[in-house]
């Protein structure tokens, strides 16, 4: 009995210390690839940032805003051709109308467009 298990251990030992020189080897695999890209960032220049250029605005961009139901007030700002702070206005004077969707305020775009209908015209000279 006493020979099986010392040789069931000595196999076990064996096939631990295999599993462990793998592992060892996997280890020192990563800390290479980690100190490489390391020497990558230390190279690349710190001061170059790299910023996303602006959306470009396109026809089928444009098409997709007038197929929306409800915008969020930056862009309902910018729909009507005014200032947030004058969006705000006219919200407070009841003139156009928020909802809520949680945190989010809302604008319906057929309120917006029912908003220019009812802006007075202007005086024409003769």
């Amino acid at each position: 009995m006493k020979h099986f298990l010392l040789r069931n251990l000595s196999d076990l030992a064996s096939k631990r210390a295999i599993t462990m020189r793998e592992e060892a080897q996997l280890w020192d695999i990563l800390a290479r690839d980690l100190k490489r890209e390391a020497g990558r960032l230390e190279e690349a220049p710190v001061s170059r940032v790299l910023r996303a250029a602006p959306p470009v605005s396109s026809p089928e961009a444009d098409e997709t805003k007038d197929e929306k139901l409800f915008v969020r007030i930056p862009e309902a700002a910018q729909m009507m051709g005014i200032g947030r702070s004058s969006l705000y206005k006219e919200i407070a004077l009841s003139r156009i109308r928020v909802r809520k969707a949680g945190r989010i305020s809302l604008i319906a775009v057929a309120d917006i467009h029912a908003w220019f209908e009812n802006l007075p015209e202007s005086a024409r000279r003769p």
